[in-house]
């Protein structure tokens, strides 16, 4: 009786002495979302001790989560509960649900997955194209944690390669050198302070056409010269400009850099007629604007060698002038005419005239401010003048 307790006492501390370990369980993972290249503490506790000469490695799962080919990040030598010091590989993919388990080599455990998914080397999200012209667009996004900069990149959606990547560290960048008129795919990744870089995230958005100017005007006329100006306009690399005398075919051209340009060589008491285009690049260019028109100074502007003279004053005016027409050609009448720099007419009235000094007073209403021309016409000739509308 005594030997078969004995032999029972036995088998019982034996059995006890050497528990099998069977569970790892792996801890929250903490210090989420993670970049490649980082450390990371993984924890986990064992319901029994494992063998001698024992190993528990740290694995990382796939960016679903699954398991089907882990990526060993760090190990420990040891039998009982503990924590592994590892480190996340640097080409990671980016993923949002990434889990760490513990497994074990002495006896052979794989280890419950972390309670958590988590982020590594997420990328840039709420992406948003804005201020988009002929030549550039901004691209935005919103802030990524784990990010210390940002690259970006762009490139046509039909076709070719990317340009080179540019680093920011703001939260939009605008890309410019764009042609009018073409879809673009807008790209940015982050980059943690490790080194690795995220996945890039796109967005994608289509330039407008080439900006056709504002409206031409005449600014200054001349005899022989002139001046005319319209408002700048965006993504300009120069501009053509034609002009050519009214009821011709034939157009000159001529290409300025800038939104202003002074004609010369023109004819006196001419008409003329002009147009603009923008050019935004040498094959790129806007349709024509409005026409402008306008007629060259007589060589006698406000006088005559007859001794007939016209006088417009004041010449800055809220609208309401005067004019002095000395007449030297007896009576007649005269027609007053007031012209805008488009070549239209704002103004026309006749009145009779008596040999010497003639004087009337005009008043344009609901009139906008800018230059514009007067004109006398009597007995066949023509006597001009300006005046400024403030």
């Amino acid at each position: 009786m005594k030997k078969i307790f004995l032999l029972i006492t036995c088998v019982c501390l034996y059995s006890f002495s050497w528990a099998a370990l069977t569970t790892i369980t792996t801890q929250k993972i903490k210090g989420t979302p993670l970049c490649g290249g980082e450390m990371v503490d993984v924890s986990y506790t064992v319901d029994a001790p494992a063998k001698s000469g024992n190993v528990f490695t740290a694995q990382l799962s796939d960016k679903s989560g699954k398991f089907g080919s882990p990526v060993d990040i760090g190990s420990i030598a040891g039998t009982t509960s503990g924590t592994i010091t590892a480190t996340i590989p640097m080409n990671t993919n980016t993923g949002s649900k990434y889990q760490i388990r513990v497994v074990s080599s002495n006896p052979s455990v794989i280890g419950t997955p972390s309670p958590n998914s988590f982020k590594i080397n997420p990328s840039p999200k709420d992406l948003t194209v804005t201020n988009i012209t002929a030549c550039s667009a901004t691209l935005n996004w919103s802030s990524v944690s784990t990010a210390t900069s940002y690259d970006v990149r762009y490139k046509k959606t039909n076709g070719g390669s990317f340009s080179s990547a540019v680093n920011t560290t703001g939260l939009g960048y605008t890309f410019t050198g764009l042609q009018s008129s073409t879809s673009y795919e807008f790209d940015v990744r982050a980059k943690c302070p490790t080194g690795s870089n995220s996945s890039y995230s796109a967005a994608t958005a289509s330039t407008i056409a080439c900006p056709v100017p504002g409206n031409l005007f005449v600014s200054v006329i001349g005899t022989t010269t002139s001046d005319l100006d319209w408002p700048d306009a965006t993504c300009a690399m120069d501009y053509s400009f034609r002009y050519r005398a009214t009821n011709t075919s034939t157009w000159t051209y001529k290409h300025p850099t800038v939104s202003t340009i002074h004609l010369t060589g023109l004819l006196p008491a001419q008409d003329y007629e002009a147009q603009v285009a923008t050019r935004c690049s040498s094959s790129d260019s806007s349709t024509y604007g409005n026409t402008a028109t306008w007629q060259t100074m007589y060589f006698r502007l406000a006088g005559n060698s007859d001794g007939s003279y016209l006088v417009v004053y004041p010449n800055l005016s809220n609208g309401a002038f005067s004019l002095n027409f000395n007449n030297s050609n007896g009576n007649s009448k005269m027609d007053i005419y007031v012209q805008n720099v488009f070549g239209q007419i704002v103004y026309h009235e006749t009145k009779s005239i008596v040999s010497g000094l003639n004087k009337e007073s005009i008043k344009l209403d609901n009139i906008a401010s800018g230059m514009y021309f007067v004109k006398i016409v009597s007995l066949n000739e023509e006597y001009n003048s300006s005046i400024i509308i403030k």
